[in-house]
């Protein structure tokens, strides 16, 4: 059972990190440089952050795209997310009324399987791949 959890805990923390990284760079210019979507701050995408607007302990939201965004590590780390500004910077993105669609959404009970950990892994591996060809 231990060792289930392990391998549980480690598919996790490496979707954690494509899904960073393909956040990032999905964002960046053709330079690999990227805008923090709180403040504004610029800068290469290896020194931001993948800022979550629902908090990453919420498992229906994240890894939810919409939910993520580009964030300087003042806005991420000190500010716990600069939430509100990240709140307006959803609506304006994707639309009046999404901070509250995905906070409802965060609220629900999502347990992933280990397999869907791994194609999702998968798949933001592809992604991210594609994107630091194009503009790293």
């Amino acid at each position: 059972m231990k060792l289930r959890e392990l391998s549980r805990k480690a598919t996790v923390r490496r979707l954690d990190d494509w899904f960073s990284r393909y956040t990032r760079w999905r964002q960046a210019d053709n330079k690999g440089f990227a805008k923090c979507c709180t403040c504004n701050k610029v800068d290469h995408v290896t020194k931001l952050q993948c800022g979550h607007f629902m908090s990453r302990k919420k498992r229906a939201t994240r890894w939810l795209e919409i939910n993520c965004s580009v964030q300087c590590f003042s806005c991420n780390m000190r500010q716990q997310g600069n939430q509100y500004a990240f709140s307006k910077y959803i609506d304006k993105k994707h639309g009046e009324g999404m901070a509250e669609a995905i906070h409802l959404l965060s609220l629900k009970k999502v347990k992933h399987t280990t397999a869907d950990l791994m194609k999702l892994t998968e798949y933001y591996k592809k992604e991210t791949k594609k994107l630091t060809r194009i503009y790293g």
